[in-house]
C-alpha cells in the first residue's frame, strides 16, 4: 500500500527535551521552483496561544531563541513551505513550541 498523502513527512522544526535541558532544531523545507521562499522563524505566543502582534518577524537561528517578550507564554520555532497547486497557494507549517517558563530556567 502506498502513501498518497499530499503532506510532507519530514521534520523541519523539532524540540528535543532531556530532563532540564532542551534545544530546538530546524532546517529549511525544500524550495519549490516559482514558489514563495521557504523559511524558519520564531514566534512568541501569549497564554491564550495567540500570536503577540508587537513582535518583529524574526528569521530563525534554531540555536538562538530570542529573548522573550513580557506578554509571552510560549516560544515557537516555525518552518514554512509554500507551493502552488492549480492556481492556489498551499502553505505547510511545522511548529515546535516550548512554554516560556521552561525557556527561562
Amino acid at each position: 500500500m502506498t502513501d498518497s498523502s499530499p503532506f510532507p513527512r519530514k521534520n523541519w522544526a523539532a524540540l528535543h527535551l532531556k530532563q532540564q535541558d532542551y534545544h530546538f532544531t530546524g532546517k529549511l523545507p525544500p524550495q519549490s521552483e516559482n514558489c514563495p521562499l521557504s523559511h524558519l522563524n520564531w514566534q512568541q505566543l501569549d497564554a491564550d496561544y495567540q500570536l503577540i502582534p508587537e513582535q518583529q518577524e524574526l528569521v530563525a537561528k534554531p540555536d538562538s531563541p530570542p529573548a522573550p517578550l513580557a506578554k509571552a507564554a510560549y516560544l515557537s520555532l516555525v518552518a514554512s513551505q509554500s507551493v502552488y497547486q492549480g492556481g492556489m497557494q498551499i502553505e505547510w507549517q511545522q511548529r515546535a513550541t516550548l512554554p516560556i517558563l521552561y525557556h527561562n530556567q
